[in-house]
């Protein structure tokens, strides 16, 4: 990298944001409106539909530009318009919000507000983007690619966990009824379930690739190195992302006219993948524990 840029190669092969925060943008649509108690009849329905809908479109929107490659390509440009995107953008979903409920188009006040709700977005918003640009350090479709690509969206599952604590202790109701409180938070509920859910998934993937590594490693001792440029193709090829160097092992060759054919591959350093699995696998068994403990504390009677 120089002057601050990333590698061209990292912006063909990170993953693309607009997807991964317009999802927390969905989500996150339903904690404001439970954190603001907004419930489901006349100005209230309307600004909970204004919420659930631009929401959404907003995280999507900063992911666009976030992947855009004149933002991307610099990391102060990155910084700023992550920060600048999500808070005026909060301000904007504010104003609209602002102005179905008090009948005041762009009140100062509804853009603040907003402006302070997208706050709550930003340090997840400022993870995922980083661990998004980490995915492209390892070659496509490796092992250790691929638990790079699931990392942001880790990071999502335990936002919305961590989401459903933040509404369910909620300091205030400043609208609604319990009834439509209660709806709000059965919606909220079912949603961080669904993200321990995923998180469990994601969970499984990471330990199933360190498996991988850690055979291909035990494998070593049985392998001998090749030249990437002069071996021969095999099926049987593994690939732990990191690394340039090649081992396989070969069968055939004593008879008579035969040539000694790889029989297994192993492409890249198992040390070194095993190394970042280990702390893929710790990050993301950490989070599933912790939103299982978060999303139990708030299915219980206390909240």
């Amino acid at each position: 990298m120089r002057n601050g840029s990333f590698a061209p190669q990292r912006l063909r092969r990170a993953v693309h944001l607009a997807l991964p925060l317009g999802l927390i943008g969905f989500a996150g649509s339903w904690f404001v409106c439970d954190y603001y108690r907004l419930g489901f009849a006349g100005a209230e329905q309307s600004a909970r539909g204004i919420l659930t809908f631009t929401i959404p479109f907003a995280g999507a929107f900063v992911g666009l530009v976030l992947s855009s490659r004149p933002v991307a390509r610099r990391r102060w440009a990155t910084v700023l318009a992550l920060v600048l995107c999500t808070l005026l953008a909060g301000g904007v979903v504010g104003s609209a919000v602002g102005g179905t409920l008090w009948r005041r188009p762009m009140s100062v006040g509804a853009f603040w507000s907003g402006v302070e709700t997208s706050l709550a977005f930003l340090p997840f918003i400022a993870v995922i983007t980083l661990l998004a640009r980490t995915a492209g350090r390892a070659r496509p479709g490796s092992i250790v690619d691929d638990a790079d690509r699931r990392a942001p969206w880790t990071v999502i599952a335990s936002g919305v966990a961590i989401g459903r604590l933040v509404t369910a202790g909620a300091p205030y109701g400043s609208f609604n009824s319990i009834d439509a409180s209660d709806q709000l938070h059965s919606v909220c509920s079912a949603l961080a379930l669904l993200a321990c859910v995923a998180l469990t998934v994601i969970a499984i993937f990471d330990l199933v690739g360190l498996r991988q590594a850690q055979r291909a490693w035990s494998a070593l001792l049985n392998m001998t190195e090749r030249d990437p440029n002069e071996g021969l193709p095999c099926d049987n090829t593994e690939d732990m992302g990191l690394g340039d160097m090649e081992h396989e092992e070969l069968f055939g060759g004593p008879a008579y006219r035969t040539a000694p054919r790889p029989l297994y591959v192993v492409r890249g350093s198992p040390g070194d993948a095993v190394s970042t699995l280990r702390r893929s696998v710790v990050a993301t068994w950490t989070c599933t524990i912790v939103s299982y403990c978060i999303t139990a504390i708030t299915l219980s009677d206390r909240f």
